[in-house]
């Protein structure tokens, strides 16, 4: 059996790194809530691989004791629960002043539908308004169904649109529907 030269000596940092100094570890603790790894990183001159790996190390050893993580307040829940049929998730998480993905979790975690039915729908062409007056005009006689020909000349949209509101488009009402269905 052969016995091989370890290489390197333990306990050494190797010529081609550079070694963390107690300064770095220390600028590291006091400025990790405050700062991301990536400012860090900038300003310790040393990769964001780098200073998150030693963000771990050094909680590991009991030196950075603090998490990032700031809970959601009453006011931030109700604005979520109220403002997810208006606003995407880019939009509030910004409004917020939190991350896309820490929102995302949070919606996640809570079951909240962002479906967007009705008026705020990007696709929508015609009104809440409209769409239920071309249904009770479609609806007013079931023998004599007034034509989507009309309709679409009464309102100034195309037929094909017409026909598209009476039978697909889900207006406001469908949210409180979907909400309470399961999933």
């Amino acid at each position: 059996m052969m016995h091989l030269k370890p290489l390197g000596v333990p306990g050494k940092c190797p010529a081609h790194l550079r070694a963390w100094s107690a300064l770095d570890d220390k600028f590291i603790v006091d400025n990790f809530p405050q700062l991301t790894a990536k400012e860090m990183a900038s300003r310790v001159n040393r990769s964001v691989e780098a200073v998150r790996v030693r963000i771990v190390l050094l909680r590991s050893r009991g030196e950075i004791k603090c998490y990032r993580f700031r809970p959601y307040t009453k006011d931030e829940k109700a604005f979520i629960y109220l403002h997810s049929q208006d606003m995407t998730v880019n939009e509030m998480a910004h409004h917020l002043g939190r991350t896309t993905w820490s929102l995302e979790d949070f919606i996640y975690r809570h079951r909240i539908s962002f479906a967007k039915f009705g008026d705020h729908h990007h696709c929508c062409l015609v009104s809440d308004e409209d769409v239920s007056l071309i249904r009770e005009l479609r609806d007013s006689d079931p023998l004599h169904p007034v034509p989507f020909r009309e309709i679409s000349e009464k309102f100034g949209i195309k037929v094909a649109t017409a026909k598209q509101a009476y039978y697909y488009r889900l207006t406001a009402d469908y949210r409180t529907a979907h909400e309470l269905l399961p999933r």
